[in-house]
């Protein structure tokens, strides 16, 4: 139910819900259960603007999943990108891009193409924030390649926006327009 609540936008209903599958799983002695749970429910926090409770639950639940090992590594790695969301939506862009690079290259060395190519895309957005436009321009075109290459055609949208909005920032509008 959390899931479905909050995929369909209902973060306030969704939130205690996450917290209500938690408990059940860690009752049951699931706790790999309850900690991919959290990694739900730390967007959902995200969304609804509780950073503070977003960041404690992400740093709990990610040391729960480093303590099990390698075979979590994608797990981690969907957290810390969460973790990254919520920094960078409190104004923490230097911590952010260090998450954001942490899953990267994580999803390079594992060749998981999506999510390396998800996290060179967030990349970029805190890297044109921070005005670092050289580098946020080398993400994006990372990120471009790989949903090219993935045929992930939404995402590609939304690097090729984000793309349009680095050359804004740059001043360069014709740029933007194409």
């Amino acid at each position: 139910a959390a899931y479905a609540l909050r995929t369909a936008g209902l973060y306030e209903r969704a939130e205690p819900r996450f917290t209500e599958a938690e408990e059940a799983f860690v009752g049951l002695g699931m706790g790999d259960d309850a900690a991919r749970t959290r990694i739900g429910h730390v967007e959902a926090l995200r969304y609804l603007g509780r950073y503070d409770d977003g960041i404690a639950l992400a740093n709990r639940n990610l040391e729960y999943l480093r303590s099990r090992g390698p075979s979590f590594g994608l797990d981690i790695a969907r957290q810390t990108i969460n973790l990254g969301l919520v920094r960078w939506r409190r104004g923490d862009l230097e911590e952010a891009l260090r998450c954001f690079s942490d899953a990267r290259e994580y999803g390079r060395k594992e060749r998981i193409r999506e999510l390396a190519a998800t996290a060179s895309m967030n990349i970029g957005l805190v890297l044109n924030e921070l005005g670092r436009f050289g580098e946020a321009l080398k993400a994006d075109l990372s990120a471009i390649q790989d949903f090219r290459a993935l045929d992930a055609r939404e995402r590609l949208a939304t690097v090729l926006m984000n793309l349009g909005l680095l050359h804004i920032s740059r001043g360069e509008d014709g740029q933007a327009l194409e």
